[in-house]
């Protein structure tokens, strides 16, 4: 309901991506350069083995606190995709990566999402008793923006809220799935409480209307042929 005009409660950040070239915007070598580039094809392989043992031989070498922050940084990314799952958008003639953001949340950063919040919830009117899907959904933004903020802070954190959230949904689509099947039964009981109804009425009204019609009937006969005698 809110798509297309989300409010600014989950701090996002966007990743310019390089453009894909095809295959037909690539020029073809030609001829004389066949040979010279095979050439300069088996140098670039060469280098590139050499770089890769350099850079295995540097991995070795670093230290067990920059393996363990690769690590936790790798490990935040994973959770923070599975909150919300990176998307390619366009904006003029550039691509980006619109992802959750990887910047931890200072203690204004918490007052100003509380101030938001709260602003978002007087400008669409939202109905704080009962069931009201807008303020659902403005609930879902915000627990999202926490989950994320508190998965920069802990990764283990940040995943047991997510499955938290995860459970929640599921069981909100369980009571939405019994409630349409509830009133779906209701209203059928209800239809054939109503049909059984005219039957018993049917039932009643036709046999006082045989014996009124029979009564009217005789009557008429009787006053038609008292007529007919008295003109004989």
């Amino acid at each position: 309901m809110l798509e297309g005009n989300e409010p600014p409660l989950i701090k996002y950040e966007e990743i310019p991506l390089p453009e894909e070239r095809t295959a037909e915007s690539r020029p073809g070598p030609s001829k004389d350069e066949d040979v010279s580039s095979s050439e300069e094809e088996d140098d670039e392989e060469e280098e590139e083995i050499e770089e890769m043992e350099m850079d295995f031989g540097e991995a070795g070498d670093l230290e067990d606190s920059e393996k363990g922050e690769a690590i936790r940084a790798d490990t935040i990314g994973r959770v923070l995709d599975f909150v919300f799952v990176p998307r390619k958008i366009r904006k003029g003639n550039t691509l980006y990566l619109k992802r959750l953001s990887r910047e931890a949340a200072s203690r204004d950063d918490v007052m100003e999402l509380s101030k938001t919040f709260e602003d978002c919830l007087k400008e669409r009117q939202v109905k704080m008793s009962g069931y009201c899907p807008i303020r659902r959904e403005l609930y879902d933004l915000l627990f999202d923006e926490l989950i994320r903020q508190s998965t920069i802070q802990c990764a283990e954190r940040g995943s047991l809220l997510l499955r938290v959230r995860d459970e929640f949904r599921m069981t909100m689509d369980a009571y939405q799935k019994l409630y349409e099947c509830g009133v779906e039964y209701g209203s059928r009981k209800a239809n054939e409480a109503q049909f059984e109804q005219q039957k018993v009425e049917i039932k009643v009204h036709t046999p006082l209307s045989f014996h009124r019609f029979k009564s009217n009937f005789n009557h008429k006969f009787r006053q038609v042929d008292d007529e007919f005698q008295n003109a004989i």
